[in-house]
């Protein structure tokens, strides 16, 4: 908000565009499809993107009433598929109505960036750069998956872990792959 007020102050009237998209399409079509392309392979961790699907609106609303009309602000729907954007006739109404279920969203995500993984579309370090501090969390909704109806957990084979590849696992990874070895014994 400073940097708008330096430039009011200098006497210029800035722009703000905000873009609507629906997110799951944001973090599919968007975020992975970037990941998935070597020339452009950068990763938004979902951690980064929840924050800014949550903030963007909240900013964007706090600028417009500090500066009101002394800001050019437009909102861009772009949540009807390709090629359908559409300028909103008013966008301080529509921002204000915007309403994400975080929780929802960052399931979503998960599960989708997990099945991208397992089609080999990503590769296993890239969703864990996605996932980033969400990677336990998709452990877990992984095993709930992969439960059989009668809640009991699935043992899967697993190839040896090398020496280099336990140096790459956080204190998390090591831990949960210490409990699961341990499950694995006890049944």
């Amino acid at each position: 908000l400073n940097k708008l007020g330096d430039v009011i102050n200098a006497g210029a009237k800035p722009s703000i565009v905000f873009f609507y998209r629906d997110p799951i399409d944001a973090w599919n079509n968007g975020v992975l499809s970037r990941v998935k392309n070597p020339a452009n392979g950068r990763v938004v961790p979902l951690e980064i993107f929840l924050e800014n699907l949550e903030n963007s609106p909240k900013k964007v609303l706090e600028a417009y009433k500090k500066y009101g009309n002394k800001i050019d602000l437009q909102a861009i729907d772009n949540s009807k598929g390709k090629g359908k954007a559409s300028i909103v006739k008013n966008p301080i109404d529509f921002i204000k109505n915007i309403r994400y279920n975080i929780d929802d969203v960052k399931r979503q995500a998960i599960e989708s960036t997990q099945s991208q993984i397992k089609s080999g579309a990503i590769s296993p370090e890239a969703g864990k750069a996605l996932l980033g501090k969400y990677s336990s969390e998709a452990r877990k909704i992984t095993e709930q998956s992969n439960a059989p109806a009668n809640g009991s957990p699935l043992t899967k084979p697993r190839k040896p872990l090398s020496q280099q590849d336990i140096t790459k696992l956080s204190e998390e990874d090591l831990s949960l792959l210490k409990s699961d070895l341990a499950k694995e014994v006890e049944s």
